[in-house]
């Protein structure tokens, strides 16, 4: 039992920090944008986590800078090893994302080799110049899992 409850753990913390966000609405100057080579220059630069939301099976967890730290340790000390988290920052810098090659099509972002990992699905919900929205969608071992990811300009 201990086993299954460790192994949805750990797919719900893949599905949250693989990649997704939320942004403010209020900021007049910030022009949301959805597609097109905007999209490729509003992505530019540097993001940093700030909270995010996922919903697996009927829950929703939310989780913040400070609970993905406290998260961090409980897994580190689970698995007895250091754990770092590929999209706590988020670098674009031309057609690459924290190294990785990546393309758009329309708002779906796609990241080389992601097809090896078959049921999972990364959009950009939102971005301004200061907030950028990811949502990914994962089915993984027939659960669905949706996860809203927030970040802000560095």
């Amino acid at each position: 039992m201990k086993k299954n409850y460790l192994h949805l753990l750990a797919i719900m913390m893949v599905a949250m920090m693989s990649v997704v966000f939320v942004s403010c609405g209020d900021d007049n100057d910030d022009v949301h944008t959805t597609g097109g080579s905007e999209l490729v220059d509003k992505l530019q630069g540097t993001w940093q986590f700030q909270k995010g939301t996922e919903t697996v099976m009927g829950m929703t967890i939310t989780m913040d800078r400070s609970s993905l730290s406290q998260m961090k340790q409980s897994m580190e000390e689970i698995m007895g090893s250091k754990v770092e988290f590929w999209d706590e920052v988020l670098s674009f810098s031309g057609s690459k994302v924290n190294g990785v090659n990546y393309k758009l099509d329309g708002n779906k972002l796609i990241l080389e080799g992601i097809d090896a990992m078959d049921g999972i699905s990364i959009s950009v919900k939102s971005v301004t110049s200061s907030a950028l929205v990811l949502r990914e969608e994962i089915n993984m071992e027939g659960i669905n899992m949706t996860a809203d990811m927030e970040y802000s300009k560095k």
